[in-house]
């Protein structure tokens, strides 16, 4: 199947924010020909992308989809009294289908945001493995098959039995949910897992300060990255989120290791947890992506917002009108976010790279008059921008429709399921 995306603008991302006009040629889902004027009769089917910019997909960086259950019913907690009192309990309720449906719902918020693929952590991850894989979309999935922290043989079963699928929309990396929900035998076990199987590492890590503090008393003074550090985690590629509340000698430890960190300010700030200082992270080449963390810290999964408190946050953080730049906004919540999620053929928009495509409409009040089209995106764009959403060279969103899914019945179970689980809150 060959789609020839007509008449648009193209930004790459891959080293600056130059905007060209071509057309885009995808075979399969690979993007075959990015050129001039390209005959409509070299493809099965034709998208009229006039006025519409074509750039890289949105990569959330750090998710848990299932947790739409949550959406605006878990609200006024800070971290530890929203887990431990609101989320922890409702979720020990929740069932495999109930997870599978509720990824669901995530999944169209996502594609109506412009979002290609997502880094999702939550447990019995085949549930949401099953939802991904039936709705197309891109992500790279963590967790265990119990709670969040069941022995390292459940991890290692889940690590090998996702991976097998002959399918490269969604893959399973080692993770533990953080520093303080892990027992001593695991902290012991999952580096040696780490080191048979090469995965990426992937946990929360010093969210909020109370966090921190609780780790020092655990092991002797260590914050949680010094103790990540000493136990041998850091063996292959990291990633972490939030990592709000870093020492100097955490940033070395990160940097030393190529740690990678994933910033969720919408989240963090609802919660009242901090604001991660980005900038410092960027200068200390840390790499850096954007995620929206679950429905029910944040309360949305839009990245657009997410782009605006990124930037905004930097700003106050550095007393600067300019600590991020459009470009280095639009890098983290793209390009970056691959990189963490392990992605290296979804970053650009490139010939030869996959078809992970959003696609936005630059014919809008918010995104005219065009003089810088970066910055119109991150400060003035919204998700009524989004026009097309194509993952693996399918288009999934397109013109405010799902074209492949039965929308009516995700919206139904899912509704179905968070009513039953309220009534455990009255």
């Amino acid at each position: 199947m060959k789609t020839l995306l007509k008449n648009g603008y193209v930004l790459s991302l891959k080293n600056d924010t130059s905007v060209v006009k071509k057309d885009v040629l995808v075979n399969g889902n690979i993007i075959e020909k990015i050129s001039d004027n390209i005959e409509e009769n070299e493809a099965d089917k034709v998208v009229d992308c006039t006025n519409i910019l074509l750039m890289p997909g949105f990569k959330n960086a750090h998710a848990h989809a299932p947790m739409v259950f949550a959406r605006s019913n878990t609200d006024g907690c800070e971290l530890n009294d929203w887990l431990t009192k609101c989320i922890f309990p409702l979720e020990e309720k929740i069932t495999a289908d109930d997870i599978y449906h509720l990824s669901k719902l995530a999944i169209l918020e996502y594609l109506s945001g412009g979002i290609t693929g997502s880094q999702e952590m939550y447990f019995l991850p085949n549930s949401v493995a099953d939802a991904f894989r039936e709705m197309k979309f891109r992500c790279t999935l963590c967790g265990a098959k119990g709670g969040n922290d069941t022995s390292v043989s459940d991890v290692r079963e889940a690590y090998y039995e996702i991976n097998c699928e002959d399918d490269d929309l969604v893959k399973y990396k080692v993770c533990t949910h953080a520093e303080y929900t892990l027992c001593e035998q695991k902290a012991r076990e999952l580096p040696l897992l780490l080191k048979e199987t090469g995965s990426i590492f992937y946990s929360h890590s010093s969210e909020s300060k109370a966090e921190v503090e609780g780790c020092k008393e655990r092991h002797n003074g260590l914050t949680p990255i010094e103790f990540y550090e000493k136990s041998g985690f850091f063996v292959n590629k990291t990633a972490l989120a939030h990592c709000i509340h870093l020492t100097d000698h955490d940033i070395e430890i990160l940097k030393k290791h190529d740690v990678m960190v994933a910033t969720c300010p919408g989240s963090n700030s609802k919660l009242d947890s901090g604001v991660c200082d980005v900038r410092k992270l960027l200068d200390n080449g840390i790499t850096v992506g954007l995620g929206t963390d679950g429905a029910g810290s944040n309360n949305s999964l839009d990245m657009f917002k997410e782009m605006t408190l990124l930037y905004a946050f930097a700003n106050i953080k550095n007393n600067s009108a300019k600590a991020l730049s459009p470009y280095e906004v639009l890098k983290i919540a793209t390009v970056n976010g691959a990189k963490i999620m392990d992605l290296e053929n979804v970053d650009y928009i490139e010939e030869g790279k996959i078809a992970d495509i959003t696609g936005l409409n630059l014919k809008a009040p918010n995104m005219l008059p065009i003089t810088n089209i970066a910055a119109n995106i991150v400060y003035s764009g919204n998700k009524d921008n989004v026009y097309l959403t194509m993952v693996n060279g399918e288009i999934l969103y397109i013109d405010k429709k799902f074209p492949l899914y039965d929308v009516e019945e995700i919206y139904e179970n899912a509704q179905r399921i968070t009513d039953k689980l309220n009534n455990y809150l009255k």
